[in-house]
């Protein structure tokens, strides 16, 4: 990105844990679209370094219902931004990357943004308020 700062190097590990922050991020906003189900959302966990090692329910997460999440403009909002190989759906965004690929080994270690710049966004949102 331009005019942003280069994250340290430490390891290809954490790649992972900046694709985990992302996923958190996509979380974060996706919460901020139904103040309704916030009994439910936030579990307990544990950053180590840059990275959420232990799953927050326990469980394998489940392709089918991820996918039907990133395409469902009420729940998860992924395609208000991002579009991707999903042809049923009209009207994908164009304001951030195609999502076509991105479980290749060619994206591990080069997150779009630094683990800093994901708590600083986190942290904004986290400002916003409907007043």
């Amino acid at each position: 990105m331009t005019g942003s700062r280069p994250s340290p190097t430490k390891s290809s590990a954490d790649g992972c844990g900046a694709l985990v922050y992302a996923v958190a991020l996509a979380a974060v906003i996706a919460s901020f679209a139904d103040d309704a189900r916030t009994e439910e959302q936030l579990r307990p966990y544990t950053v180590v370094e840059d990275a959420i090692p232990q799953s927050l329910t326990g469980a394998k997460g489940d392709v089918e219902r991820g996918r039907n999440i990133v395409v469902n403009r009420q729940v998860g909002l992924c395609l208000l931004c991002h579009s991707g190989p999903f042809p049923e759906e009209k009207f994908q965004g164009t304001l951030a990357p195609d999502l076509k690929g991105t479980g290749a080994p060619a994206f591990q270690g080069k997150p779009v943004l630094t683990a800093e710049q994901i708590e600083d966004v986190v942290a904004y949102l986290a400002t916003l308020r409907n007043e």
